[in-house]
């Protein structure tokens, strides 16, 4: 999906998207970034 991915944070309290069709996108390696950048989130929010 490249820029245009779905983003990680949703307006659903709450609810966190992580994958291969999130921000950053395809593949093994980006299905893990996207992971990681939405723990990294999740922890900034106080999750």
């Amino acid at each position: 999906m490249g820029g245009m991915g779905i983003r990680n944070r949703t307006p659903v309290p709450g609810l966190w998207l992580v994958g291969d069709s999130t921000h950053p996108g395809e593949g093994t390696a980006g299905t893990s970034y996207s992971a990681l950048t939405t723990v990294r989130q999740m922890t900034a929010a106080g999750f």
